[in-house]
Formats: structure tokens, sequence, C-alpha cells
């Protein structure tokens, strides 16, 4: 989930936009659209037939994972398809979108052009400088405008924007929630003492507790996700996510499902949650997780080829 320190609340679904949308993907076409529509911005969506055709969710999060192809501290693009897509996505003065879902025989221009495909095109009241980076930084909130000054769910918002049906945050029903180097790539984060125990005696370094997590689901609370711990063989580490969808993706990838540490929501502020886990990506070692916004300025600043997937999940202190 996005956290940056100006990155405003989309409000509104816009039929003008969405009109827009839907000349752009009844044309299955990327190529140069681009520049012939000036005014927008605009994020891609690719699903090859004979799959289903995808929800709205699954829209919006496959163009989210344009993340992994845009290194923030570099304001660079490593794969320019779904990177100028996230780039469009995440621009900071958005407030308004629509979209529009055809299917084509071919798109063209698209990674896998001569293909069956769903294409699927959102457009945005902002046009994103694909040169600079869509957002500052975290903290979230700290440069909003003065016309959306409210931070309601980490993002600038002209009002608060309605709070969800929560679980009942107790004592009873948190946990702390340990961080730990277990080496230079592997974060361990655990609520078993014992195993904070183990992993120090064999060389590991603990951070100590970074939170509260929660123990258990609350069928009540549609925002409470459980917290999904899978490993990478590839690059030897662990990986803690929340995203349903993006869950799918990795085990789809290859990760080896660990189980649920537990349970959390996907973003500051929801649910009174005000801890994010932050997600920073090498390709050297894969992700490292990180709750202290000094630590993420110190990532984002110093610490060479890490790129910055934004919030992982939010616990409570």
């Amino acid at each position: 989930m996005l956290e940056g320190g100006n990155e405003q609340c989309i409000t509104n679904y816009d039929t003008n936009l969405q009109a827009v949308a839907e000349s752009v993907a009844a044309n299955c076409s990327i190529q140069g659209v681009r520049d012939q529509v000036s005014q927008y911005g605009l994020a891609f969506f690719f699903k090859l037939l004979p799959d289903e055709r995808p929800t709205m969710e699954e829209f919006v999060e496959e163009i989210y994972t344009g993340v992994n192809s845009y290194d923030y501290a570099a304001s660079s693009c490593v794969d320019e398809i779904p990177c100028h897509s996230f780039l469009a996505f995440s621009w900071f003065e958005n407030s308004r979108v629509g979209c529009a879902l055809s299917t084509c025989k071919t798109v063209t221009g698209a990674e896998d052009e001569n293909s069956e495909q769903y294409f699927g095109v959102c457009a945005y009241n902002h046009k994103a400088d694909l040169t600079a980076r869509p957002y500052v930084s975290p903290p979230e909130c700290q440069f909003c405008p003065n016309e959306a000054n409210v931070c309601t769910n980490h993002l600038c918002c002209k009002y608060i924007v309605k709070k969800e049906n929560c679980f009942n945050i107790t004592a009873s029903n948190l946990k702390n929630l340990y961080r730990v180097h277990h080496t230079s790539a592997n974060t361990v984060l655990t609520t078993n003492d014992t195993e904070v125990e183990k992993l120090i005696q064999a060389g590991a370094t603990s951070v100590g507790i970074i939170g509260r997590i929660a123990t258990g689901n609350d069928s009540s609370c549609s925002v409470l996700k459980p917290v999904h711990h899978i490993y990478s063989p590839h690059f030897k580490s662990n990986y803690y996510i929340a995203d349903d969808y993006l869950f799918k993706v990795r085990m789809n990838e290859g990760y080896v499902n660990k189980g649920i540490i537990g349970y959390a929501v996907q973003g500051v502020h929801s649910c009174s949650a005000t801890i994010a886990i932050y997600d920073f990506f090498r390709y050297t070692d894969g992700i490292t997780h990180i709750q202290n916004s000094t630590e993420v300025q110190n990532y984002m600043s110093y610490k060479s080829g890490y790129l910055f997937h934004g919030v992982s999940f939010a616990i409570w202190n």
C-alpha cells in the first residue's frame, strides 16, 4: 500500500475519465497512447485469455505490482510498461479515476501483443511526470496541500473518510511482534519468544518488539487480513504479506508458504493501527521489512540498490 508524504485520496469515480479509458481500451493499443492522451494519466492492465474475466480488485492490484519495476531512489524504471502504469496510478495529485475493460485479439505495444487478452485501462485526472518521483517519501501526510490537509488512512484527504467496521482491539487479542535480523538479507517477524531466543543464540540480532499484531481473525472486520509468512528459495529470504492477491502471485512464483503469523490491516490508521511495516526489495537478496521511519529514510538515501515497495501491512503499538 502507498504511503507518501503528499499522497492524496482518490475520492471520486469520474464517468468522463471512464469515457477516456473506454476509448483507449477499445483501440487495443498502448503504442504512443500516452502522447495522444496528453491531459490524463493512464494505467494499463493485461490478462491473457482463456483466464476468467478479472475483478476490479485484481485489476487495481495488478497495476500496483508495477512498483516492483520502479526504483524510487534512482527515480527510474526497470520495466517500462508496468512501471509507467504504476507511476500514473500513484501520482500524488490524483483525486479522480475512471476505468474500462476490453477483450482484444491483440494489444499493440503490449508484452504479449499478439495474444488474445483482456485489456484494462484506468484514466486519472492528473498526468504523471514519468521523470519525477510520484510522491515524496514517508512519513505519511507530511506535505499535504491546504485543500487536502486531513490525514486519513495515511492519505491527504479533503475530509475524513468513513472508518471501517473494526474488531474490538484489546490487550487479549494482540500479541507482541518481534523483528530479528537472521542474516543481512533475512528478516524474521515472529510472536514466539522462544524462537527469538533460539535465533539470538544462533547469531541473529534482535531489534526487539516493534508493535503488536492481532492473534485471531474477526469476520465482522473486512479490513483485518492474515499476515502470511512466505519464503523465497531463490533469494533465501522471508517475506510477510497481508495482500491476498499478491500472496497468490508469490505462491505461483515458487515461494514457500510458512503459515500465518497473525492478523493486521493493510494501511496505517485503518482500525487505529499506527505502525507501518515497510517493504524494501533488492535484486540480490529479496525483501527487507522495516518499521521505523528514520530507517526508511536511510534505506531510500543510503542503502544502494533497494527499491521501496510501500507498506506491506500495519500493526498496533
